[in-house]
């Protein structure tokens, strides 16, 4: 006689929590009573090391390409004070490239390593709306962020890029950018600083930072922001 597995795979496995994830639960799925969610694992990978980066600094930020092989690494914290260090990665190490007009740290970025863009950020302490182009070599000035702003996020090309969140009073505003100049884009629904942001200009995506609640995460269109799954974990970079 055929059993249940054999006639219809196997039973979804039901939790009042989530349960901490490893690679046998690859492939699986379950409901958690606790939230009224079905949930599934696709694949877990693991993190290997590589070499470290010239410069020792927090609050910098990057561009990255897909598989990472071409990154960029820019701007920063390096007690006491700021760095404009910009750093080029091949997949297997760092290198100097050129560094930022204005040292800064808490901006965003967004782009490639041979077309990146850095805008925002502190000093001052109010926040910044300089922005700057990265052609590969060297950074020159872009158009200036309409309000300014630290501790935002961003996302997109350097020719389609968006800023979103970042220290108050504005930090529910959203930003468009086309290569040039900086048009007002949809007001998030929560306000937010220090979170982070992936995407494209018209399928962003933030989540995590200091707001209400921490684990918020929100998706764009490419001109409004709707609310979707909470984190499992709180995060603020």
């Amino acid at each position: 006689m055929a059993t249940y597995e054999e006639l219809h795979g196997k039973r979804v496995e039901v939790f009042d929590s989530e349960p901490t994830l490893n690679s046998s639960y690859e492939g699986q799925v379950w409901y958690n009573e606790a939230t009224g969610t079905l949930k599934s694992l696709v694949l877990t990978k693991a993190w290997a090391s590589s070499s470290i980066l010239n410069t020792a600094r927090i609050q910098l930020s990057g561009a990255v390409s897909s598989p990472n092989t071409a990154s960029l690494a820019f701007g920063g914290d390096t007690p006491p004070g700021v760095t404009g260090a910009t750093e080029e990665y091949n997949g297997s190490g760092w290198s100097n490239g050129g560094s930022l007009s204005t040292a800064r740290r808490l901006g965003a970025g967004a782009g490639t390593q041979t077309a990146a863009l850095y805008f925002g950020g502190n000093p001052p302490g109010s926040g910044a709306t300089t922005t700057e182009e990265y052609g590969g070599a060297s950074w020159t000035s872009g158009g200036a962020l309409p309000v300014a702003k630290g501790g935002l996020a961003g996302c997109g090309l350097q020719t389609a890029a968006l800023a979103f969140g970042g220290s108050p009073p504005t930090r529910n505003t959203t930003e468009e950018y086309d290569g040039s100049s900086w048009t007002a884009g949809g007001t998030l629904s929560v306000a937010f600083e220090d979170a982070a942001g992936a995407g494209t200009q018209t399928a962003g995506l933030k989540f995590g930072g200091r707001g209400t609640p921490t684990q918020t995460t929100e998706k764009y269109n490419g001109s409004s922001w709707t609310t979707s799954g909470l984190m499992n974990t709180e995060e603020v970079i």
